[in-house]
C-alpha cells in the first residue's frame, strides 16, 4: 500500500462507478478519487477496472470537502450508491436521500 493515502474522514460509502466508453480525462478522475480517500495505487487500480470491466465498486469517504459521489458524472460515469454509513456531524441531503433504506 502506498504511503500517500489522503485523509479517510467523512461518511464511508460504497459506490459502483460504470462507464460505457473510454474515460476522456483519466488523470483528472484519479485526482478526484484521491479526494475521496483513495491513494494513487488504488485510484490507478480503479481506472484499470473501469477500462477492463466497465465498472468498479469502491469504498469512498464523503465529506463536505470532497463533495458528493455524483461529481463523478462529470467524467461520463454512472454512479450508483450501494451502501452508506453515517456520521452525525455531517448532513448532506444529496447523500442521505440517496442512501438505501435499511
Amino acid at each position: 500500500m502506498s504511503g500517500d493515502r489522503p485523509s479517510r474522514s467523512g461518511i464511508p460509502v460504497l459506490v459502483e462507478l460504470r462507464a460505457d466508453h473510454a474515460i476522456a480525462r483519466p488523470v483528472s478522475l484519479a485526482q478526484a478519487l484521491r479526494r475521496f480517500g483513495l491513494d494513487l495505487e488504488q485510484a490507478h487500480g480503479a481506472l484499470n477496472d473501469i477500462k477492463a470491466r466497465h465498472r468498479v465498486r469502491l469504498e469512498l469517504y464523503v465529506c463536505e470537502r470532497s463533495g458528493p459521489p455524483d461529481d463523478f458524472q462529470e467524467f461520463g460515469l454512472d454512479v450508483r450508491l450501494v451502501e452508506a454509513g453515517s456520521w452525525s456531524g455531517f448532513h448532506d441531503p444529496r447523500i442521505m436521500e440517496a442512501a438505501p433504506s435499511t
